[in-house]
């Protein structure tokens, strides 16, 4: 989990992540938050254009904020994105991409580059603005 950023004894952090279900189990890689670095996928590089790994098993996709993603709201629609492809492929459904002009094809397009088509290389990209 990211974001758990607190001064909570390890002891206190690892019982309250245990309140919460399908943790009780759980194995805690890093706890305390005093420190927070975010990790990311180099995303044009490994994955698909609806977000799974790509030459690697489908049933692994990727959303939110390690797909390179910034901000809580395009971090949810890349989340929605990726539940929609997910549900496309488990129903054996044809799902298509959103135009690039559209708000989620432009994250789409930030985060992969997947729908840029090479006459379209040029224009701006207004996340660099």
């Amino acid at each position: 989990m990211v974001g758990f950023q607190t001064k909570l004894k390890y002891c206190e952090q690892i019982r309250i992540f245990r309140v919460i279900s399908d943790l009780e189990k759980a194995k805690f890689a890093r706890l305390d938050g005093r420190f927070h670095c975010n990790t990311y996928l180099n995303s044009p590089i490994i994955l698909d254009q609806t977000l799974p790994l790509k030459n690697k098993d489908p049933n692994y996709g990727f959303a939110e904020q390690i797909t390179e993603c910034e901000g809580y709201v395009e971090s949810s629609a890349i989340g929605l994105l990726a539940g929609h492809f997910a549900a496309a492929e488990y129903n054996h459904n044809c799902s298509s991409l959103p135009r690039p002009a559209t708000a989620l094809g432009t994250l789409l397009n930030h985060i992969g580059g997947h729908l840029i088509a090479e006459e379209n290389k040029q224009k701006e990209n207004p996340f660099n603005q």
